[in-house]
């Protein structure tokens, strides 16, 4: 985000809180689309993801002492699948018909 943006955000945020609460409200509406899916997400990315390589989806999903791992055999995230994690609504599946996934949820909120 260019610094200017950046600086009226933040100004819009601490001088008016409707907005900020507006947002706040928008992302828990999400979040509560996404309990007890978190696995069917993670395999409708996969999907998405060979789909991208016109390939079949093959997954592996292992529970380790340290945490999940999913991986598949599809395309590697873009510059903005990777920021689409941070920024919810801002998926770059969108308007892509072909694909499964569409709506993203801030990781960061999970």
């Amino acid at each position: 985000m260019a610094e200017g943006a950046r600086r009226e955000a933040t100004d819009v945020y601490t001088t008016d809180f409707t907005e900020l609460i507006s947002l706040s409200r928008d992302e828990r509406g999400i979040m509560l689309d996404y309990v007890g899916r978190e696995i069917l997400e993670l395999l409708q990315n996969s999907n998405d993801a060979a789909a991208e390589l016109n390939t079949k989806s093959r997954v592996l999903i292992e529970l380790t002492e340290r945490g999940l791992i999913v991986a598949n055999t599809g395309a590697p995230f873009t510059t903005g699948g990777v920021k689409s994690l941070r920024m919810p609504n801002f998926s770059p599946k969108t308007g892509r018909v072909q694909l499964i996934g569409n709506k993203v949820l801030d990781f960061a909120q999970c």
